[in-house]
């Protein structure tokens, strides 16, 4: 990574598992010591002809709030430590004050005013973040939300004379050309039904990934270091996709553990055989295709759809609740790419979902499939052996989840108060504290 970036040195420290890990680089043109590093920081002295010997610290605060303590600690010995003009930027994993978090939980104001603490404690002042207001993310485009400034930078008052026009930015990780030419293909293609539409900006986005990813693209990013960053994170979230793997933040940046994330789950999903009902062993493609139809068709026994007051609101609110990872079906388009270019499309899907129920008739292809066969054990060899997911696309899960938002309303309503589970507001726990509490009632009285 040092040469293809162009730097002549470097200094780093290991991760521990899929978190941490510190890098600096520099060129020829200044003069750099390290003088001193941990898991947690990375101290250097920089010289050059032009300006003065200053220090600059790289950090990273400690994760557990139960060692937060030992972040401010840390930043307090720094200081003491440091004689020069000193600048310090990191990921501290804290906040100063309330606005900085938007969503979830509040964060503790013990934890921001230990941070503020230490803060006036070293004399450091903060420079101001360009560009947004936030460093962090997570659950995006879900009902958890959640948005922080963990990222910023602290320097002395010597340090912001010497560099009185220093400004820290916001660098968007996401292409900005991407949602731009994706909403230009949509408005230029010609009036018609939304299905096709959709399959045509299905294949546009395809074309477009192939093209950043294994055209010119890439070298172009390379060349242009300060957005070096911005292409590693989309090569994290293709694996990532392909993985499956919610539980990492995006901070956890591992491409090699999605790499194998995702070969470890190609080779555990292949189903290589299926037994027939005669419990012949069947290894032929369209012959183990009619076992799996043959399952379903004695299962299914129809669907009902319920019909009524359908609004834009809903579906809206439909789209948001989707998690934007999830599987595509058929159209080989996700929840991302709805909840993205909803103010672009969002009216026409409305429509077209409403006419359908309206007129009871749906497209041909509205409940295109792909069934995905998942082994519930090694060596799977017949359909009881098997998990099964099935994959719809998205405009078919948007029209589902909106009816069965609806229903959410109704089902207190019309189902007994004794069934605690698939309620929301209920929990399945509550029976079986009903049941002690009774068991306990019954030995209290006969004691």
């Amino acid at each position: 990574m040092r040469i293809k970036l162009g730097f002549a040195q470097c200094f780093s420290v290991d991760r521990v598992g899929h978190s941490g890990g510190l890098a600096i680089f520099w060129r020829n043109n200044v003069n750099c010591e390290v003088t001193s590093y941990s898991r947690n920081h990375v101290n250097v002295n920089f010289s050059n002809n032009e300006t003065a010997a200053w220090s600059l610290s790289y950090f990273y605060g400690f994760l557990e709030s139960q060692n937060r303590k030992n972040s401010w600690d840390l930043l307090r010995r720094l200081a003491e430590l440091t004689r020069l003009p000193w600048m310090v930027i990191g990921d501290f994993n804290d906040l100063l004050a309330p606005e900085d978090k938007w969503g979830g939980v509040p964060h503790a104001r013990s934890l921001m005013a230990g941070f503020q603490e230490v803060v006036d404690d070293s004399l450091l002042s903060e420079i101001d973040l360009q560009g947004g207001k936030f460093t962090w993310e997570n659950s995006r485009g879900t009902a958890d939300w959640v948005k922080e400034r963990l990222d910023r930078s602290f320097a002395t008052k010597e340090w912001l004379h010497m560099f009185p026009l220093c400004k820290l930015y916001v660098i968007q990780l996401q292409d900005p050309n991407f949602r731009k030419e994706t909403t230009d293909f949509w408005l230029a293609l010609p009036p018609s039904h939304i299905l096709p539409k959709l399959i045509s900006v299905s294949n546009f986005m395809a074309r477009w990934g192939r093209d950043f990813f294994h055209n010119d693209g890439v070298k172009l990013y390379f060349e242009e270091k300060d957005r070096l960053n911005e292409l590693l994170l989309h090569e994290e979230l293709y694996w990532k996709q392909m993985a499956k793997v919610f539980w990492l933040t995006e901070g956890d940046a591992n491409t090699k553990f999605f790499h194998a994330s995702a070969s470890t789950r190609r080779k555990t999903n292949h189903i290589p055989n299926l037994l027939n009902d005669e419990g012949i062993r069947v290894q032929d493609g369209d012959a183990m295709c009619n076992i799996v139809k043959n399952y379903f068709l004695d299962i299914f026994r129809g669907d009902q759809l319920l019909v009524a007051g359908l609004s834009f609101a809903e579906f809206t609110i439909a789209v948001k609740e989707m998690h934007p990872g999830k599987d595509s079906g058929p159209d080989g388009l996700n929840p991302a790419f709805f909840q993205n270019l909803w103010p672009i499309l969002g009216k026409e899907v409305f429509i077209c979902c409403r006419d359908w129920l309206r007129d009871n008739s749906f497209s041909a292809n509205l409940n295109d499939t792909n069934v995905v066969l998942i082994p519930k054990k090694e060596n799977a060899c017949c359909m009881k052996d098997i998990r099964t997911i099935a994959l719809f696309n998205i405009l078919y899960k948007i029209l589902s989840k909106v009816l069965a938002n609806r229903l959410k309303r109704i089902l207190p309503q019309i189902i007994s108060g004794n069934q605690a589970a698939f309620v929301p507001g209920r929990n399945i726990n509550d029976n079986v504290l009903i049941a002690f509490e009774l068991i306990h009632c019954y030995r209290e009285n006969f004691v």
